[in-house]
């Protein structure tokens, strides 16, 4: 997988929040049921999890 993180813009600045959570809900969601279709483990749901939403970003963004 590839993601940098959920880019945005400041011209709709106040549905920012909004917009994270439900990119992070969309992606929860699709790592539970791989899991729970058993084409993934939760181990490396978790891992896929913390890479997307933090490791990846602070790597592309050189945070």
């Amino acid at each position: 997988y590839r993601g940098s993180g959920f880019i945005d813009d400041t011209r709709a600045f106040l549905s920012i929040p909004a917009r994270h959570d439900m990119a992070r809900r969309s992606d929860a969601a699709f790592l539970a049921r791989l899991v729970g279709e058993g084409r993934l483990s939760q181990a490396m749901a978790e891992r896929v999890i913390v890479d997307l939403t933090d490791s990846q970003p602070r790597k592309v963004f050189k945070l």
